[in-house]
């Protein structure tokens, strides 16, 4: 096995996520048509830089929507969303809220114990210029929350991948950008939400290229995360990874792989035992020593097939129960 680096852990300060008016924006809409055009900021505190497909529009002014929209595409000044508008529209005003399990965060600063890496180092996984042979994806070990917008509940923490690094700035270390679920499956099956409460010191991690883990860390050397931040790492992959690698039981599902394994010293299999195999496919045992030589197959057709000694090699010690084939003969080992 080649070797596999070690993960970066460091810490984000002043970080403050936010879900809902990331962005207020004017646009003009047509009655019946599912757009906005001419799209800008409402002023300078916003950047038009900052929507995003999924993102959900709130109408502020002028009725264009009934209700909120979500955006589909974007091209240009043109926003398009997924229903049709219903009054006609110049410079009305919207506000942009984030999709579900997905936050903004502003100018966080960055630290890295090891002096190594600065706010150039940290892409988003979707960031144009991402290469995840050059970087790994960084997530952020964020603070549960039972509600959006609620208090933070105590030594309960969820993973955060980020996604876009919408600014960077090298004299101050400060970041900005966008993160997203990254446990399994989605946000709303834990039941809870990312608090987003404002200037919170959280870690930041290296997730693992595999199973898109964040290590645990030491809160003397990552100072000022929340207590208990420190073992999320494996507080999230306990159940998520390691409880299913050590039962082997995904689902109800008997063995959690697909594809090809390769199982190093003996296999011991509790209970019933089915191998399933493709018209095209065999069921084949060979020796490590000599792997081109089949001892055992099963081939397509369910046809056993043993190994057919030479006839003229010395005959091998009887065993009960035993079959021992040669090119011209057969032996069966009873008393």
């Amino acid at each position: 096995m080649a070797f596999e680096k070690q993960l970066f852990i460091g810490r984000t300060g002043e970080f403050s996520p936010k879900y809902n008016n990331i962005i207020a924006i004017t646009g003009t809409t047509v009655n019946s048509q599912n757009t906005i055009t001419n799209v800008s900021a409402f002023n300078s505190t916003f950047d038009v830089n900052l929507l995003r497909v999924g993102q959900i529009l709130n109408t502020v002014s002028g009725g264009a929507f009934s209700s909120d929209v979500t955006i589909t595409n974007i091209v240009g000044t043109t926003v398009t969303v997924n229903a049709n508008a219903v009054a006609s529209q110049t410079g009305g005003i919207f506000t942009a809220d984030t999709p579900a399990g997905t936050y903004f965060f502003n100018s966080a600063s960055f630290f890295d114990p090891q002096s190594t890496l600065t706010v150039n180092s940290i892409t988003g996984s979707n960031d144009p210029l991402y290469d995840a042979d050059l970087s790994p994806i960084y997530g952020i070990i964020g603070q549960a929350s039972s509600t959006l917008g609620g208090s933070i509940i105590p030594v309960k923490f969820h993973l955060y991948k980020i996604t876009d690094v919408t600014y960077r700035n090298t004299s101050d270390g400060k970041f900005s950008g966008f993160i997203s679920w990254a446990e399994e499956g989605v946000e709303a099956d834990s039941g809870d939400f990312l608090a987003d409460t404002a200037n919170q010191t959280l870690a930041i991690g290296a997730l693992s290229p595999t199973s898109s883990n964040v290590t645990i860390y030491d809160n003397s050397t990552i100072t000022s995360t929340p207590g208990g931040s420190s073992v999320a790492g494996y507080q999230i992959a306990l159940p998520g990874i390691i409880d299913q690698a050590v039962t082997g039981s995904v689902g109800g599902a008997a063995f959690p792989f697909t594809g090809s394994a390769q199982i190093l010293g003996d296999l011991s299999v509790t209970g019933s035992s089915n191998l399933s195999l493709d018209t095209s496919d065999s069921f084949l045992i060979n020796s490590a020593t000599t792997p081109t030589q089949s001892l055992f197959k099963i081939d397509s057709e369910g046809i056993a097939v043993f190994r057919a000694q030479d006839a003229s090699a010395a005959a091998p010690t009887p065993v009960v129960g035993g079959l021992y084939y040669t090119d011209t003969s057969v032996f069966v080992g009873i008393d």
